[in-house]
């Protein structure tokens, strides 16, 4: 027993350190702006927005503040505490002195820096305890404490209290230090809690106490969290066409070179220097053919995998060749990196000609001479615009890109969504996973950040058939095939080989740094871009309070430490009475200990409670959400369609149902998938994967392939569910009896709303079904909102989010969930919808949405 309970305390004290490392994980802290900003836009921190504070005997108020070595900022007020009769005891700042003081310039405290220890990179503790009743004022700052007894504080039992600046009290506050704050506790004289404000998570419009949901309202907050979610453009600069990128690590500099200069922006004091280059890059470059050897601490430059390389001599700076190099550009957007293992420099893929790439060429810089070499193990296809990273000295990834199996542009060129481990020693791949679908297809900037922590790695992200886009960053596991958007977006244009994008990760590993630039084929101008954000990412979803469990936080560790408990007690109780059943049977005894109690047998098709297909029917033909096939087994063998295969089908399958059984003709097949083969040829293809995807139809049920007429059609047996078939029946009936029709509306929003029709899908001939279903099924939902003013408020959030999946950008949906959202209380998440689909608005269509959240709610 001394042995279990020993377990147990280590499982609690497992428990609770996990749940402290994630939470010291979130950046926490509110900046104040301050005289760098005109008074109307500097920071206020208001904890009683509604009312007054009353401690009937007094309360201690703790934080943690930090404050700028730049004394120019070090000047004002850090909080005031105002009495019912309009008294108040104000925490000051000027210069390196710390000042409390009490209504009419009374000076309780004044103390420097050096007597509480505090130093400029550090937060300093700061704690005031009032004790009314006995008319005590302690003050502890740093590891030094301070009292006071000459001053009646009767009048403070009620009182309100505002940190920066301060509109509501008299005189107003508008004088205010640049400061951090963050850990806001409030406590009774007995130290119980009472008020407690991380300063990390947030509203649009102030914060909630973990304790009891108080709310302190803010104004112009600068949220130190928020800089995880939010990129922040640091520096854009011109230069001549195609410059080249590098990242000089040791420097902590972003170095970037063009025809003439050379562009150095500092990290830390984030300042750009240029400087006329004596000789500069004088061939026609492209994209990403400069890189920074730390071994050697120096810039070289390449041109073709057969050509030499060069170096820059920063002394007279200058590359250090006079000839006028040519280059084939059979390389764009490869990927590049020094490895630690023999200090040569490798590069893999690129695009040139119409031709993808998919070997690895190395220099060797001590013989000076490159080598081409090939992957052993699994099969990476030639490809470009890939990202590369490393996982450590010996190991890297490869994910993603664009390219074909057989390498040329025309044959079926295509998005590639899967990750490879690469050993450098042997050059052995090794595919790790491959998304089974993406919302949006996109490819991804030069080099991944790999987390081996955290078994992670981001990556920049963008479609490349636009030119006005944006490039968003994205969390992708190690281990499976999942990941997730982070942060806002970034505006881009791409313009292929005349562009690039690429993401680095400082030294202390506290801030991304992606860099974008693009140029025009005719014009010889190209604007860089840096932005910043700060380590690790966040979703925007992770920067606000839920406001209805925000309260449970505290006891999170509480509740999970109980669960434990009952579980371990359970199974101890489990064991016991196991020995005892062994024992009486060894001892032959013949009474029954427990009688065994026979549980019905649930079959597992039958137990279904949040699914609203039909449950019976194994076999599954699924297009929302992504592209699967479940066999009559259960096995998801969408693995088996190669994309032709995969187009073949649908093309046939989608074409019966829009004509309503009769199909595709045998020409139109032809016309879109074999359209550069003979008419023999084709017609070899088509007779060859048909017969292999009546062999994949065979493992999911009953799926006919029929032929008349020239015409081609699929027909799915009774035993096979197709959500799409279902979605298009449930539309059907919807439109014949719009009203009152409730359980056809909540299985149609149960199939629509796992995600877009093949979002993973793209073919030119497939776009008009997309669009088709979509402006149908958002016709229907928006008609039948209308045609049933009485729907609950759940099923308005439940339609227009159905709605949003379909079309993202749809004024209906707005109106619909904000003003839902109004009715519920939710004003908060009203306002954040609104405002996350004006971001959107703008990114996608380049300018500003015409309503205001105002005229959104009042229109319904």
């Amino acid at each position: 027993m001394t042995r279990l309970l020993k377990n147990i305390f280590l499982l609690i004290i497992l428990q609770f350190c996990s749940f402290s490392v994630l939470f010291s994980q979130n950046k926490i802290g509110l900046q104040f702006n301050s005289f760098e900003v005109i008074p109307e836009e500097r920071t206020g921190l208001n904890l009683t927005p509604s009312k007054a504070f009353t401690f009937s005997e007094g309360f201690s108020m703790s934080f943690d503040v930090r404050f700028l070595s730049d004394l120019n900022f070090n000047y004002g007020h850090i909080f005031r505490i105002v009495s019912r009769d309009q008294h108040y005891i104000d925490f000051l700042i000027k210069g390196r002195n710390l000042k409390v003081a009490y209504s009419l310039g009374e000076i309780i405290l004044d103390c420097t820096f050096d007597e509480v220890g505090f130093h400029y990179d550090d937060f300093l503790h700061f704690d005031i305890k009032l004790d009314t009743k006995n008319q005590l004022l302690t003050i502890t700052i740093g590891d030094q404490i301070f009292s006071t007894k000459e001053i009646a504080f009767e009048e403070f039992k009620k009182v309100c209290i505002y940190f920066g600046k301060c509109d509501d009290c008299q005189p107003q506050v508008i004088d205010i230090p640049k400061v951090i704050i963050k850990e806001i506790r409030i406590n009774d004289l007995n130290n119980k809690p009472i008020y407690y404000w991380p300063l990390s998570k947030h509203t649009s419009t102030g914060v909630y106490d973990e304790l009891k949901k108080h709310f302190a309202r803010t104004e112009n907050p600068h949220w130190f969290l928020d800089e995880h979610a939010f990129w922040k453009k640091t520096v854009s600069f011109s230069t001549r066409r195609n410059p080249q990128v590098t990242y000089n690590l040791k420097e902590k500099q972003l170095v970037i070179f063009d025809k003439d200069k050379l562009f150095s922006y500092d990290i830390d004091s984030q300042t750009l220097t240029e400087e006329k280059l004596q000789a500069g890059i004088i061939n026609r470059v492209y994209t990403n053919q400069t890189i920074y050897n730390p071994l050697t601490e120096s810039y070289y430059f390449y041109v073709d995998p057969d050509k030499d390389v060069f170096s820059y001599d920063p002394e007279v700076k200058k590359w250090l060749d006079n000839s006028v190099w040519s280059t084939r550009n059979n390389y764009s957007h490869h990927n590049k990196l020094i490895s630690p293992i023999d200090s040569s420099l490798y590069i893999f893929g690129g695009y040139g000609h119409h031709l993808f790439q998919n070997e690895i060429n190395k220099y060797d810089f001590r013989t000076q001479k490159w080598e081409q070499l090939f992957f052993q193990g699994d099969s990476i296809s030639p490809r470009y615009l890939s990202g590369l990273g490393k996982k450590n000295d010996s190991e890297i990834l490869i994910f993603g890109g664009y390219g074909s199996e057989s390498g040329r542009q025309e044959l079926y060129a295509q998005y590639y969504y899967d990750l490879y481990s690469v050993d450098m020693n042997t050059m052995t791949t090794k595919k790790i996973w491959e998304l089974p679908f993406v919302e949006t297809d996109f490819v991804v900037g030069n080099s991944l950040v790999v987390d081996t922590l955290n078994n992670r790695f981001y990556a920049l992200c963008f479609p490349r058939q636009l030119y006005n886009t944006s490039i968003f960053i994205a969390e992708f596991s190690l281990e499976k095939p999942e990941y997730r958007i982070l942060a806002d977006s970034i505006p881009f244009n791409f313009q292929d080989t005349y562009s690039y994008a690429d993401l680095f990760l400082t030294e202390e590993k506290d801030e991304l740094l992606a860099v974008t630039y693009s140029s025009t084929r005719t014009d010889s101008i190209t604007t860089v871009s840096v932005h910043s954000l700060a380590y690790p990412p966040l979703t925007e979803a992770e920067l606000y309070q839920d406001v209805e469990e925000s309260r449970f936080g505290f006891f999170l560790f509480i509740l999970v430490s109980i669960f434990i408990l009952f579980f371990v007690f359970a199974y101890v109780i489990y064991r016991k009475k196991q020995e005892k059943h062994q024992l009486a049977k060894q001892n032959g005894s013949d009474f029954q200990l427990e009688k065994d109690i026979e549980l019905p047998t649930v079959s597992p098709e039958k137990v279904n409670l949040f699914d609203e297909r039909p449950i019976l029917p194994k076999s599954e033909v699924l297009f929302f959400g992504y592209f699967r096939v479940i066999d009559q087994k259960g096995d998801d063998i969408s693995k088996e369609f190669s994309p032709l295969l995969k187009q073949l089908f649908l093309l046939i399958f989608l074409n019966t149902i829009k004509s309503e059984g009769k199909g595709i003709s045998s020409f139109h097949i032809k016309e879109i998938l074999w359209f550069d083969k003979s008419r023999e040829s084709a017609k070899n293809n088509m007779a060859v994967f048909l017969s292999k995807l009546r062999a994949i139809f065979k493992q999911v049920g009953h799926i006919e392939i029929k032929h008349k007429d020239s015409y081609w059609t699929i027909e799915l047996g009774d035993g096979i569910f197709c959500d799409y078939k279902n979605a298009l029946l449930l539309m059907k009936q919807l439109r014949e009896n719009p009203k009152q029709n409730a359980d056809n509306l909540r299985k149609l929003l149960s199939i629509t709303s796992s995600g877009g029709i093949l979002p993973n899908i793209q073919f030119d001939w497939l776009d008009s079904f997309k669009a088709n279903f979509s402006n149908e099924l958002i016709d229907l939902l928006i008609d039948y909102v209308k045609a049933n003013k009485g729907i609950s408020i759940n099923e308005s959030i439940e339609i227009a989010d159905a709605i949003f999946i379909h079309d993202s950008l749809n004024e209906d949906a707005l109106k619909l969930k904000c003003t839902a959202l109004i009715k519920m209380g939710k004003n908060g998440l009203a306002k954040g919808t609104y405002t996350q689909f004006s971001k959107e608005y703008l990114t996608s269509l380049g300018i500003q949405f015409n309503q205001t959240f105002e005229q959104i709610i009042s229109d319904n």
